[in-house]
C-alpha cells in the first residue's frame, strides 16, 4: 500500500479544550454579574447625602503669582481650623466632624471658590453652610488689606441645595460591570496561560 492509497487520519477534537472554553465563559459572565450587582448594592445603600453650596467670589488685582497665592490662601481659610472650630463650637459638634462635610475648591481663571457642604438633612446643612461663610466673610474681612491689592471677598451665591454628585444605582452598576469587566480578562488572560502550558 503507498502513501497515496493509506487513509487520512484526522485528529479527535480535544474535547476538554471545549469544556474549558465553556467553563472559562461561565467565570467570566459570572465576574461581571458580581461586580455590576455588588456596585448596584453599595451605590443603593449609601446614605442620603443632601449638598448645599455657596459660591465665594475672590477678585483678584495682581496678574502675577501673588493673586494665585492669595486665592489659595481664601480656598483653605474656609476650611480650617480659624473658621471651623468657632462655627462647630457654636454648632455643638467637633471640629472634625464639621471639617468632615466641608469642601471648598478655587478656580483661578474666574476667582470663585465653591463651598459645598454635605449634611442627611437639608435644613441643617443650610444652617451649617450659613455659620460657615459668615464666619469666613468676617475672618476674610479683618485678614483682608486693601494696601495689598490683592484680595477683596464676597459672597456671589448664598448657601443652597444642589444635586449630589455621587454615583447613582445604575452609575454603580456600570462601574462595578466595568470593574468586573478588566478581572474578566485577567481571568481570561490567565485562562489562556494556563491551557498553553498544557498544549
Amino acid at each position: 500500500m503507498t502513501l497515496v492509497d493509506a487513509p487520512v487520519t484526522r485528529p479527535r477534537p480535544r474535547v476538554h479544550e471545549q469544556r474549558f472554553d465553556a467553563g472559562l465563559v461561565v467565570r467570566v459572565v459570572a465576574v461581571v454579574l458580581a461586580a455590576a450587582v455588588a456596585g448596584w448594592l453599595g451605590a443603593m445603600l449609601q446614605p442620603p447625602v443632601a449638598v448645599i453650596r455657596a459660591v465665594v467670589v475672590v477678585a483678584l488685582v495682581d496678574d502675577d503669582g501673588s493673586a494665585e497665592r492669595a486665592l489659595a490662601t481664601q480656598t483653605r481659610m474656609l476650611t480650617d481650623r480659624p473658621v471651623l472650630v468657632p462655627v462647630a463650637a457654636r454648632l455643638g459638634m467637633p471640629p472634625e466632624s464639621l471639617a468632615e462635610r466641608v469642601h471648598a475648591e478655587a478656580d483661578l481663571q474666574t476667582g470663585l471658590i465653591t463651598l459645598d457642604i454635605r449634611d442627611a438633612d437639608v435644613a441643617h446643612g443650610s444652617h451649617v453652610a450659613e455659620q460657615v461663610v459668615d464666619e469666613y466673610l468676617q475672618t476674610a474681612y479683618l485678614s483682608d488689606v486693601p494696601a495689598d491689592g490683592l484680595v477683596r471677598t464676597r459672597l456671589l451665591f448664598p448657601p443652597h441645595p444642589v444635586p449630589d454628585d455621587r454615583p447613582g444605582a445604575l452609575t454603580g452598576a456600570a462601574l462595578g460591570a466595568g470593574i468586573g469587566a478588566l478581572a474578566a480578562g485577567a481571568v481570561v488572560l490567565a485562562g489562556r496561560r494556563k491551557w498553553g502550558r498544557r498544549g
